[in-house]
Parts: structure tokens; sequence; C-alpha cells
């Protein structure tokens, strides 16, 4: 039968967001100017997150190092992020996100439903893991494939991700860079900390949103545990979720004593 308007403009905004990993084989500026033009029109008939109630969820993403391995491996970086956008945008359509703008490498999405920000943050965790990264760069150990040694399963495996979530009331206004709406407030702030200080190869958020999600997801969860802040005053309680088959990146937490060595520096990780 004849697809309704909603499903047709999501399968558009697939492919557009696919036609990522061609990118090289595209006209200069191609992509770009594509998305900037034709995704932010589509996804104003879904509507961006919080328009009506002013409530949204808030997710912010960011690579852990990413200046470190930049420095190192550039060009094995300069794929990665290939991959790495790859992945993050197609989880945004999966789970019905609005992608509001990045920063660097790191994303920052707006959702209508908590449950749907942390379906994204623990699917985008596991895709991470599974993914296939650039040869070059097992010659980092940071992203080198480290398994689980109970069971020899893949806990960590190319770039890693911190990934913080939050619900609340935001204020909305028009980006004229972008083209996008933009997100401020509160909730935005403690998104933003969340995932500054979150864990690595995890997914935070304050634990008065677990009762909420806890049913939507299979996670494993670590926590409560009370968190200072920069620029917030008062502590808050927070929740690590890991996706059920990384679970034992608690156990195992990427090497803390991995050392990349650029020229003659060595800069701990």
């Amino acid at each position: 039968g004849i697809q309704s308007p909603t499903r047709l403009q999501a399968a558009f905004i697939k492919i557009i967001r696919n036609l990522e990993v061609c990118k090289t084989f595209l006209p200069a500026g191609f992509l770009e100017k594509l998305q900037a033009e034709t995704v932010p029109d589509l996804e104003a008939g879904f509507g961006p997150p919080g328009m009506d109630s002013q409530i949204a969820t808030l997710v912010f993403t960011d690579v852990r190092k990413s200046t470190a391995i930049w420095e190192t491996v550039p060009e094995g970086m300069k794929k990665a992020m290939r991959i790495h956008n790859q992945i993050i945008r197609q989880a945004i359509s999966d789970f019905h996100g609005y992608e509001v703008k990045t920063i660097g490498d790191a994303f920052m999405v707006a959702f209508s439903t908590a449950d749907d920000a942390v379906r994204f943050g623990v699917a985008v965790q596991e895709r991470f893991a599974s993914a296939s990264w650039p040869t070059e760069m097992t010659q980092i150990p940071l992203c080198d494939k480290q398994l689980n040694p109970k069971d020899n399963t893949v806990l960590w495996n190319g770039l890693s991700l911190r990934i913080g979530i939050n619900k609340g009331p935001v204020t909305i206004e028009g980006n004229s860079l972008t083209g996008r709406k933009d997100y401020f407030g509160h909730t935005v702030n403690v998104a933003s900390r969340l995932e500054s200080t979150g864990a690595v190869g995890a997914v935070t958020i304050l634990e008065d949103l677990w009762p909420e999600v806890s049913a939507a997801v299979s996670v494993h969860s670590s926590g409560p545990a009370s968190m200072l802040f920069q620029g917030i005053k008062e502590s808050l309680c927070v929740r690590h979720l890991y996706p059920t088959n990384l679970q034992g990146r608690i156990q195992f937490p990427l090497n803390a004593s991995t050392v990349l060595k650029l020229d003659d520096e060595r800069i701990s990780i």
C-alpha cells in the first residue's frame, strides 16, 4: 500500500545519512549541502522534540581522547570519524532523534522521550563495539580490540565514547548558523556534564530518570553514586548504564595505564 508521509520522510532521511559512506565519490560539498538544506526540512515534519511541551531529553556524545588519537594516527582517525558519524546518525534515525548540532567530534541530539534517548545511547555503544574500524587504529592500545578474559567476547573496540542523557524543561530557539533548532537551559547543562564526567563506554543518566527508563531497555546498571559537577552547586545522583553484552566493562574497564606516545611526549590516557 501507499506509505505514510512520516514513513517516507524517515526513509529519505536514512538514504541521505547513508550517503556518508559514498562521500568520497560525490562532488565536493554535495553531501553537506544536501544535509543542510534537505534534512532539516524533512525532520521538521516530525517537529523538533519539545516544541509544544518545552520538555525534551538531551543527549551528548563525545570521543575519549580524540585529540591524542588525531595526532597519533590522523589518516586512521579520518576514516574512523566517518564510521563514527555514520553509526551515530543511523542511530539518531532509528530512534527518532533530532540532530541539534555537532561540536568537533561530539554530537548533541534531542529526543521526545527518555526511552528513545536511552535506546539510542545503548545501541551506539553496542554498534561501536562491533564495528570494523580502520587497521591504523590497532596502532593505539586505547583503540585496539580488548576481550573479556572470562568469555573472550569483545568489550572494547575502536573509538570509545562517553554518553550523557538528561530530561527536563528546555528553551528552544532557532540557530541561524545551522538552520536548526537549538536547546538551552539547566537540562542541557546537566546533560553535557553527565557526558563529560560519565563512565567511558557507558550511558550516564540521573538517578531520577532510572525508574522511567528501566523497563525500556535491557541494560546492566552501575550505581547510584553521588557526583559533583562543575558549575552546578548541588551534588547529583547518577547511574551508569551498560549494554547487557558489555557489562564486563565495569569489571574490566578500558586499560587505565594505556599510554600514547606522541613524538617524545608521553600522554597518559
